[in-house]
């Protein structure tokens, strides 16, 4: 049968095409690159082509075939990378370059959806109608404007369908198959339309059964083949892309399981639609005229609908029945595609039986829904670009009043929805809609209370102008004179040069004197990426993470730097005031638009403020060269006690000596007078392909104190704690996390954790175990399960910045230490067991006195802990000192008194002892309730090594339980003792009580 021609639904479909290419190359050109965390995997192809302009062969296929993850966006994705390298080798696009060409698959999946429904209905006019209604559908627009997969996902299983309607042969059936194999390596989420588009294409033309299996063969086939080709090509430069497609499926958690069942009527709610409910009906009254006309009630439009019910159901099955996936309006978005053909075919038929006007009718009603639609999405405004704006209005509002205190509100993305508290009050100066007030995005990830509590806020990003004065001087675009009148934290807003002069390192901020000075510089590491330094003259410099960077010509990137000379003076009435400043000063810090990447201990001389220079290096050094590359937009003082709340978060980056340990986390905090926020971040972490994150949150309906511990895994809840009362003051945790737990058969001859601590998250807050989860079962689903490289993680202790990139939520009181307590500190407490403890703790969950065999380390000097216990201000320590060669004495420190020590003993360091202890806090209490009670003067703490008693003898002792003992670390930072034990803690042993007795007995005899 022949097509039968219309010139003017030619002229429609291209009316149509001319219409959505300009709608998505305006909606690109509105911003929104790099708004979601997943975008950055087009920073991938532009890593890949900026390592093949080097000829850095294996950098490349390392970038582009490590992961399974969506593998064939990477290879497209070279495609506007190479482009843009090509066209502009100094000066890079606009972000939207990308995005436009990614869009183009968008318009394409247009024009291939005509060429099908006409070939399928042999009539032009049926295929302009199917094409205006899928055009016309908004979630086939919106996500144009990010570096997403999706579309070009859809364009592949698309262009597939339309292969397979020439004449069957082997070689189409095989490339039908070859192309939805492409679709799937483009975006693996669509696993599930690409299996139905397959099957329905089956369908359709099948012939016969043995036609029909032939067909299912050599599709089969085809599918296969791309996915083999690229795996196997990966596996034989060393990438096991198997294993890492296993493993990232296991990810599929953020969002809603158990709600898939209104989560799609939802999600076409908010986004089609009245939009959607003109197609539902024109397709349900339609299409079954059209199969009575045509005499076949399942024919091709009846078969396109089936896959859409099929695609649905399957959603919904894995999301609610077997909860194995999360369901996402990305995964939702293809069903608008199979509705708008049956609708269209639908209409068609309609308008030849009621005529023109219902045509008219249709059009004009469509073309009304379409338009409100796609208003908010195009007139949608990113944090980025409206802190573009903000900054010079702020800057306006500072050159008039430079006393003024202004303030950005919610400009930022949300991980979770935390959203401003009260604030003093405030005039209004700039205001724009965040972008997760469009609906559906608010569907993409988050889950079904987060949406509840997006749509109860009010979370408009505004500068406002507050209406009290800020303590501090602010002052826009200039630079030293401006620094001068008042110390506090330095913020910088560089414009980078391009292209980077790599290897070269610039001074940023430079202050005191040649031989003792200090001096903040950035070094360009590669092409793409940059680090922060700090060098302190004649110690030693320390360095950020590499930083990956946007090269874009002309963008301003916003550097705060904190060190403890550039505060206020120790003994001025404002650093009383504020004693909140006082960790800071210590410390160096240094956050990259809005990303903390450096803040370690570190050492400074005194900054006079007429030696600090910006951009210009006065006092020599080998450091960094003269000046600053590139230009400084503005320098100015920051409000110190705004970057003390939470401590910036105490991150500990990958450098830090601490990242390398792995164990459990300690953590001393303050909880703030007044109560906290609905939910704060304590820990967050990010590990290969997961995150956990662990939030205080205020309980609902109780009074103000009473809080929860929550688990939150890849975004989605996955334990809560009972409700306990977190009085103001400081408080410790103690949190076991996987990504800090090695697995069993990692090598390299360390004792590693038993395979149920692997699996474990637990937090114990003040002694009391507040959470404790078993993850084993879901990592034993992995092939590789917790035995990835610790270089994959990231950790931060009162921010969630690792979840992100950047910081969405900061706990709001004072975060005082953060230490890693690594499993070679052999913490005795049953919740965290080492590799292999002989003997059990005794009933009641009391330890019990214990031996440890160890080795002294042959060259440690001063004093380092054995055992610690209790907390700090109420703690007790048990330490070695080391008093020469061979030689040592052993001491009990009782915070608040003087250390007893022992007269000095000669050990061989070369050889192993073993130390026996037993104090009142391993001792079962009476009544068994596993409390030690408070314990005094008439305690005895008995000592013994190589079965000769050190001492046994009357010592006052803290209180303590399982939990806050610990062999090996200082977890309470007692002043006696360095941080841990260096020599080798090879075995801990529970020992009966009549061991003990025995020895008392001979020490007194």
């Amino acid at each position: 049968m022949e097509i039968r021609p219309s010139t003017g639904a030619r002229v429609s479909v291209g009316l149509i095409l001319l219409v959505s290419l300009a709608l998505r190359v305006a909606l690109a050109l509105g911003g929104g690159q790099y708004y979601w965390p997943d975008e950055g995997r087009y920073g991938v192809s532009r890593d890949v082509v900026a390592a093949l302009a080097r000829a850095d062969w294996k950098r490349a296929h390392d970038i582009l075939l490590g992961t399974s993850d969506h593998i064939f966006f990477r290879f497209i994705g070279l495609v506007p990378a190479a482009l843009e390298r090509w066209f502009w080798p100094s000066s890079p696009p606009l972000p939207a370059f990308a995005a436009i060409c990614f869009g183009l698959f968008s318009v394409g999946s247009i024009w291939l959806l005509w060429l099908i429904v006409r070939q399928i209905e042999k009539d032009e006019i049926d295929a302009s109608w199917s094409a205006f209604f899928y055009a016309g559908c908004v979630t086939a627009l919106y996500f144009v404007r990010h570096y997403f997969p999706y579309d070009i996902a859809l364009f592949f299983f698309v262009l597939a369908w339309r292969v397979g309607q020439g004449p069957e042969s082997k070689v189409r059936l095989w490339g039908v198959g070859f192309l939805v194999g492409i679709g799937y390596l483009t975006y693996n989420g669509y696993w599930n339309t690409g299996g139905i588009v397959l099957a329905g294409f089956c369908l359709l033309g099948a012939t016969s059964l043995a036609n029909l299996l032939r067909r299912f063969v050599l599709t089969g086939f085809g599918l296969l083949s791309p996915v083999a080709l690229v795996f196997s090509a990966a596996g034989l430069l060393g990438h096991n892309l198997v294993q890492h497609a296993i493993q990232f499926s296991h990810t599929v958690t953020q969002g809603d399981f158990g709600r898939g069942w209104k989560f799609v009527y939802e999600y076409f709610r908010e986004s089609e639609g009245s939009y959607a409910v003109i197609l539902l009906a024109i397709a349900a009254v339609g299409l079954p005229l059209w199969s009575k006309r045509d005499r076949r009630w399942f024919g091709p439009a009846g078969v396109v609908l089936a896959m859409a019910l099929i695609l649905c159901a399957e959603m919904i099955f894995f999301s609610d029945v077997v909860p194995r996936f999360a369901i996402a309006g990305r995964m939702a978005k293809p069903l608008m595609l199979f509705l708008a053909v049956g609708a269209g075919i639908g209409c068609a038929d309609l308008v030849r039986r009621w005529g023109r006007w219902f045509g008219v009718a249709v059009a004009t009603a469509s073309l009304v829904c379409i338009a409100a639609n796609f208003r908010m999405p195009m007139r949608l405004e990113f944090p980025d670009h409206f802190k573009a704006r903000a900054t010079e209005q702020m800057n306006a509002i500072l050159n008039r009043e430079p006393r003024a205190s202004v303030g950005l509100l919610n400009a930022r993305f949300f991980h979770r929805p935390i959203f401003t508290p009260p604030l003093p009050p405030y005039d209004l100066v700039l205001a724009a809609r965040h972008p997760l007030q469009f609906r559906p995005y608010v569907y993409e990830g988050y889950s079904e209370p987060m949406r509840d509590a997006f749509a109860a806020h009010d979370f408009t990003m505004r500068l406002v102008r507050f209406r009290e004065p800020d303590f501090w001087h602010s002052a826009p675009a200039s630079v030293e004179p401006l620094l001068r009148p008042m110390p506090g934290v330095i913020e910088l807003g560089l414009k980078l040069p391009n292209p980077f002069p790599v290897g070269r390192c610039d001074p940023l901020v430079v202050t005191g004197a040649a031989g003792r000075g200090d001096f903040f510089a950035i070094r360009y590491v590669s092409a793409e990426t940059v680090q922060i330094l700090f060098d302190h003259w004649g110690v030693g410099m320390i360095a950020s993470q590499p930083i990956r960077v946007n090269t874009s010509v002309g963008e301003t990137h916003s550097l705060v730097l904190s060190m403890g000379s550039l505060l206020p003076d120790k003994n001025s009435a404002y650093f009383r005031a504020n004693p909140e400043l006082e960790p800071l000063r210590e410390r160096f810090v240094a956050e990259w638009d809005g990303v903390l990447v450096c803040n370690e201990q570190a050492a400074f001389h005194p900054v006079p403020v007429e030696t600090i220079s910006i951009g210009e290096n006065r006092i020599g050094g080998s450091t960094t060269k003269k000046n600053f590359s590139g230009e400084i937009a503005y320098a100015r003082r920051v409000d110190p006690r705004s970057a003390a709340r939470g401590e910036w978060g105490l991150t500990l980056p990958l450098k830090s000596p601490l990242a390398a340990e792995q164990g459990a986390t300690s953590i001393v905090f303050e909880m703030p007078s007044e109560s906290i926020a609905h939910t704060e971040p304590l820990f967050t972490s990010v590990w290969t392909l997961r995150s956990f994150e662990v939030t205080l949150e205020q309980t609902s309906g109780a009074p103000a104190g009473e809080l929860q511990a929550v688990l939150y895994l890849n975004g989605r809840e996955e334990a809560r704690s009972a409700s306990y009362r977190l009085a103001p003051g400081e408080h410790r945790a103690l949190i076991l996390s996987p990504p800090l737990v090695k697995s069993p058969g990692t090598g390299n001859g360390e004792r590693f954790l038993d395979d149920y601590v692997a699996g474990a998250f637990r937090v114990s807050i003040d002694d009391r175990r507040w959470l404790t989860v078993d993850l084993s079962r879901t990592f034993a689903q992995e092939d590789d399960r917790i035995a990835n490289p610790v270089d994959r993680l990231l950790w931060a202790v009162g921010s969630d910045w690792p979840l992100t990139g950047r910081e969405t939520a900061r706990f709001s009181g004072r975060i005082r230490s953060a230490t890693v307590i690594p499993f070679a500190a052999r913490t005795v407490g049953d919740w965290m067991f080492p590799g292999r403890i002989d003997g059990h703790p005794p009933a009641g969950g009391v330890m019990g006195p214990l031996a440890v065999r160890l080795r002294f380390s042959p060259s440690a000097t001063g004093c380092e802990p054995l055992l610690v216990s209790g907390r700090s201000g109420a703690g007790d320590a048990i330490f070695v000192c080391y008093e020469g060669p061979n030689r040592i004495r052993i001491c009990h420190d009782h915070w608040g008194q003087t250390a007893f020590c022992s007269d000095p003993m000669e050990v061989d360091f070369a050889r192993e002892h073993t130390l026996v202890i037993s104090t009142p806090a391993m001792r079962p209490p009476d009544g068994g309730s596993g409390q030690v009670p408070q314990t005094g003067p008439g305690a005895h703490v008995l000592v013994a090594l190589d079965d000769h008693v050190v001492w046994d003898t009357e010592q006052p002792f803290f209180p303590s339980t399982v939990d806050s003992t610990c062999v090996g670390w200082n977890i309470i930072q007692a002043s006696s003792c360095g941080p841990r034990f260096t020599g080798e803690l090879i075995e801990l042993r529970y020992l009966d009580e009549s061991a003990t007795a025995a020895l008392a007995r001979s020490f007194h005899r």
